[in-house]
Order: C-alpha cells, then structure tokens, then sequence
C-alpha cells in the first residue's frame, strides 16, 4: 500500500470520529432540553398553583359543618317525621266487625317492636251494619304529643288529675280539643304573641323544679322533640277538620273568619260553652245572673216528659248562702231544640263575651253582688217555722233540691276553673 492511501485512511477515519462524536454530543443535547422542558413544566405548575388561594382552616371548617349540617338536615327530617295509621273498621259480610289499615304514613325501620307500638299515633273511623259513618276516635301513644294536649287542657275538669299520662283515646266530636281551639292552633303554629305559646314557652326554660303537671315540658329543652310534638298536633287538627260531623261547624267558622259566631245552630250549642266559661242566664226572676260552666258534652240530650220536646243540657255552677255560709249550688240549664240558627245574645244562656254590653253587665253585677254579700254578713237571719208556704219563684237552691235526677252532686265533682279571674261577679 502506498503512502498517499495509508494518509487517505487515517484521514477519512478521523472525520468518521468526528461525526461521531458530533452525533453523540447532538443527542446528549436533546436529552438535556427534553429533560430542562420538562422540569420547566413542573415548575410553573408549581408557580400557578401558590397563585390560587389556598384553603384555609376555617374554610375547612366551614366545608365540613356545611356538609355535616346537610347530613343533620336529612336525618332530622327523618327523625321527625310523624308516624300514623289511619284505620276503618266496618261489618263483614259474615256479620263480624273487623278493622283494617287504609293509610299509613310511616318512616321506614328495622324495629323488632309489634307494629301497634311502632304507631304513635292512630285515626280510626267506625261504620255501622249499612256502611254509614258512626263516629272516630284518636288514639296516641306519643308522650310528646300527649305533653302539649295536657299542657293545653290544664283548665279542663275532666284532665284535674292528668299529669305525664294522656288517656289513651278520644272520640268525636272531640269537645276538649273544640272548646280548645284557638289555644291549639296557636301553639301549634308557635305563635309568638299567643299567652297559650308564651306559657309554654315559658315552662320549657324554667329553671325551677317542676311541677307534676308540667314535669314532661321540661323535656322541650331538646327542640326537635318539641318540634316532633307540635307536628304531630297539626296533624291532629287537620284529621278533626275533616270529621264529618263537625263539618257544619268548620265551614260557618271558616266562613266567618275571625270574627265572633253571630249565629249557630242546636246541635252545635255545646261548641259555644267551653268549662270555666262565663256565662249569663236570666232565668231566675229574668235578672241577669253569671255562672260557670261545669261540663258542656254534645250528647247531654233528652226527651222532655211533659212535651216530649228534645232538650240539650248544660251544666253549670253557680254561689249560694245556705244560712251559715256560702256554698256552690249546681244549675242546669235547658235548650229546647230550635230548627233555624239564633243568634247567640237571645238564647236564655250564652257567654258574657257575646254580650254586647259585657262590660257594663259585670259592672253592675259586681256592685250586687258587693252589696248581696254585705247584707248577708251584717243582718242575715234564717227563721225555721211550721206551716203553709206560698212561693212566688224558686232560686237555685230551690232547683238542686228538687232536681233529685240530676247526675252532678255538690262534693267531690271535679271543678272547672273560671276563665275569668273576677269571681266575685258570681255572687250577683
């Protein structure tokens, strides 16, 4: 080999050296760049996230109350939802009554417990042998619901001696919850300017020890059980409402709006005379004269024997003097059946309410009776004597001691509390 080709070889393999190395630095370089892009990529993901707000604790908090209060939300709507049964029972054809389930609005549980104590509260409807509508009856076993019906129907007679019981049913046309009405609705709309609302309100953040009466309110301090309560009570009084017999009732309530009854109807008298009423009569020597109504039931009828009219009865009490002191003396007092309404101020008995001059009327009857009681205390006397008597009119005295039949004695009947606190008027 010549000279000139060894020098051609070692030339050519210089520059193949070369390129190579060319080549190797070419790729070293497009790795740095790839590499160097992308820790730039990454670092201004960094820079774009310490841009942005970050979260900070309260935030945080405030996420996870507002998640925990929707969670709360939901199972209290859950928890407090109310839990009745509506129910019929009517005549087989086999000739046996039978009751069954016709609506239910339940909340959906596991309980083990019997289905009839899974059901605070149940309406049940009755029907006689030709399928026509008899009477209903309400039936509770839910204590909070019971608290407020008690705490509502303190001044009843019939509930004196109720405390954290509730009798277990009661049938239409539902006199306690009528007579109470207004107080009803006022505590279950939780009205701020009702007195009945304002009392219970008061009892549930008492600090004192309570009394029997009151024991169960004291468990409203929890709200969702006084809530549970007064869910339950209006849809107690929208089932009344809906009682058939109380229809008529409703409709002329509902058409009259707030103001007073102009008029009513026989068979709706007992709904005017709520007991601890004041109510004023003339029918002794046709002066006016208060009592308070004892007991006012939608069933106190009769056949009247000289007439055979039918009469509804109230009940009422009134102050007497017996010689030696004073003492209660029951009246009864008679409504002959009437076909049109009346207008509540010409009945023979009605509510001094509806009196348009009530005012003056316990003015008046206030001052008699001062002076009754006065007389009595400084110059009574009482003569016993033998003989022929003529008698030109009876009081009441007179009525209860002739009244043999009649169902309420003197001692140990549960007293209706007046409404009003001005007694004194009753001695007139």
């Amino acid at each position: 080999m010549s000279k000139q080709e060894d020098t051609s070889q070692i030339k050519n393999g210089a520059e193949a050296t070369e390129c190579s190395k060319c080549r190797h630095s070419e790729l070293k370089f497009n790795s740095l760049q790839i590499r160097y892009m992308s820790l730039l990529e990454e670092r201004i993901k960094v820079l774009e996230s310490q841009l942005k707000p970050a979260k900070n604790d309260s935030d945080l908090e405030d996420e996870v109350e507002g998640g925990n209060k929707k969670s709360e939300e939901k199972k209290e709507e859950e928890s407090i939802q109310p839990r009745i049964e509506y129910r019929e029972s009517k005549y087989k054809a086999d000739g046996e009554r039978k009751e069954t389930v016709i609506g239910q609005n339940l909340t959906n549980n596991d309980s083990s417990e019997p289905a009839s104590l899974q059901v605070p509260v149940t309406f049940l409807k009755y029907y006689d042998r030709t399928g026509e509508y008899q009477n209903s009856t309400i039936t509770s076993r839910e204590p909070n619901l019971n608290a407020v019906v008690l705490f509502v129907f303190a001044h009843h007679p019939f509930f004196k001696h109720y405390r954290d019981t509730w009798p277990s049913s009661f049938s239409s046309p539902y006199e306690p919850f009528i007579h109470s009405w207004s107080e009803l609705q006022n505590v279950a709309q939780q009205k701020e300017d009702s007195s009945s609302f304002i009392e219970l309100r008061k009892q549930i953040s008492s600090e004192e020890n309570p009394t029997s009466q009151y024991s169960t309110i004291k468990d409203f301090k929890d709200p969702e059980k006084l809530t549970l309560a007064l869910d339950y009570l209006k849809q107690i009084l929208r089932y009344i409402e809906q009682t058939p017999e109380l229809e008529d009732y409703f409709k002329n309530r509902r058409e009259l709006g707030s103001d007073p009854v102009a008029s009513i109807a026989w068979d709706e008298l007992w709904t005017l005379f709520p007991p601890g009423e004041l109510i004023i009569t003339r029918q002794c020597l046709k002066q006016p004269q208060l009592l308070i109504v004892q007991e006012a039931s939608a069933d106190n009828k009769e056949q009247r024997e000289q007439d055979n009219k039918e009469v509804w009865l109230l009940y009422a009490w009134t102050y007497d003097w017996d010689g030696k002191q004073y003492c209660r003396a029951m009246v009864t007092v008679k409504f002959e059946r009437f076909k049109t309404k009346n207008q509540i101020d010409s009945l023979d008995c009605y509510p001094l309410r509806y009196d348009p001059n009530s005012v003056y009327v316990m003015d008046f009857l206030c001052k008699r009776g001062k002076k009754f009681c006065d007389f009595l205390e400084r110059s009574s006397r009482v003569f016993e004597y033998s003989g022929a008597a003529q008698l030109r009119g009876g009081g009441f005295s007179f009525q209860k001691e002739r009244s043999s039949d009649t169902p309420f004695n003197t001692v140990g009947e549960p007293e209706a509390r007046p409404r009003s606190r001005n007694v004194s008027a009753l001695l007139g």
